[in-house]
């Protein structure tokens, strides 16, 4: 019986899996970006992460 333990940033417990709430503040104290270039970047690197949580989900065209 797992009460409650954080690993690779995720929060597992009996209720499931959930994002720890610190790497939630992390990102939401981030600085808007400048310009259109490091924009494209971060939803790329979020389209990466989302891709391994979710392998078999595809984008609806």
């Amino acid at each position: 019986m797992v009460k409650k333990e954080i690993v690779l940033g995720h929060k597992i417990s009996n209720a499931g899996l959930e994002v720890d709430p610190t790497k939630i503040d992390v990102v939401s104290k981030l600085s808007p970006p400048p310009d259109i270039k490091p924009l494209r970047r971060f939803l790329g690197l979020l389209q990466k992460i989302y891709q391994r949580i979710f392998p078999n989900h595809q984008a609806s065209q």
